[in-house]
């Protein structure tokens, strides 16, 4: 019996709340709200992050959307056309702290008939 008189009283409060919602939202002002909701609920949605502003080469900042594009473009392409210098150690270069005694200790103790490194030194003997 008690149960069924908080189950009815729940449902009165909530029938009561929906009605002043409602009355709310049939006015200027809550149409405005009804879409300003929708907006944000659209937004929340929407998996997309702008970047709303960038540095250009010389490091002015930008807040021009087209601007941003374009420096983008320019820096990733410089990026990825770019050639990076690659140190290449010819034989008989040294190596800072390796003795001879270490890399021939190493070189024994490593497997034939596999891959050379960036040194293109075979493994065999």
């Amino acid at each position: 019996m008690e149960y069924r008189r908080a189950k009815k009283s729940v449902a009165l409060a909530k029938a009561e709340s929906c009605r002043d919602v409602n009355e709310k939202l049939e006015t200027s002002e809550g149409e405005k709200k009804i879409y300003r909701i929708a907006k944000d609920r659209n937004k929340a949605t929407k998996d997309i992050h702008h970047v709303k502003q960038m540095k250009n080469a010389s490091g002015v900042a930008l807040t021009d959307e087209k601007k941003i594009q374009e420096r983008q473009k320019e820096y990733f392409g410089g990026l990825l056309h770019e050639e990076n210098p690659q140190e290449h150690h010819g034989h008989g270069t040294s190596y800072p702290g390796l003795t001879e005694v270490e890399v021939g200790t190493v070189l024994k103790r490593m497997k034939n008939n596999k891959a050379t490194g960036p040194d293109v030194v075979p493994m065999e003997e």
